[in-house]
């Protein structure tokens, strides 16, 4: 019985295997486009903010926010992250009274293995 049923499957003229051949290269093609295209765009991107978030949590210190995330929120931008051209990303403190801006380095994150998450 399963026998015929599986040479009834087979049967199929031609033409219809043609077709049903084209559309598994085709699914094929394009299933392959999405996973390449994942996998070298969007999972890396992810690897690393797992990353720096795991260095930020084993150093003890919360992951400072950036200053246009505090500007969105209408916050004094202190204590906040913010590229400075020729430094890399700095912490930006504001003086509340002079309105002085000062910048530091940020904390030097490693994972185990002494690998920076950011690299």
């Amino acid at each position: 019985m399963a026998m015929a049923a599986s040479a009834a499957k087979t049967s199929k003229d031609p033409e219809a295997l043609k077709r049903e051949l084209w559309g598994w290269y085709m699914y094929d093609f394009a299933n392959s486009a999405f996973f390449q295209s994942a996998g070298t765009v969007f999972i890396p991107l992810l690897i690393d903010g797992m990353a720096t978030e795991y260095a930020w949590s084993r150093q003890g210190n919360a992951r400072p926010k950036t200053c246009a995330d505090l500007k969105d929120d209408k916050l004094p931008e202190t204590e906040c992250v913010r590229c400075v051209e020729g430094y890399g990303s700095r912490i930006i403190t504001l003086d509340s009274i002079s309105g002085l801006q000062t910048h530091r380095g940020t904390a030097t994150l490693r994972l185990p293995g002494g690998i920076n998450p950011t690299s």
